[in-house]
């Protein structure tokens, strides 16, 4: 094998390596995103919707998967 094609391989590789530690991360920072603590704090009866706030204090609203059961 030629120099210029041994070069070629080595960036390629490198490339390969430097994507696949950065998807690795992005994976994990998506991880540790969706982990964080939601609580309900109440129903918005003009949106029909839930009220749902983050530990970084952000707010957001969705409507509640359940089947309606409750005690």
């Amino acid at each position: 094998m030629s120099q210029e094609a041994n070069e070629i391989l080595r960036g390629r590789s490198q490339l390969n390596r430097n994507l696949y530690q950065q998807k690795i991360t992005d994976v994990a920072e998506a991880q540790s995103e969706q982990s964080l603590p939601t609580i309900y704090s109440r129903f918005d009866a003009e949106l029909g919707l839930g009220r749902l706030q983050d530990s970084g204090g952000n707010i957001s609203y969705g409507t509640a998967q359940t089947n309606g059961g409750s005690r």
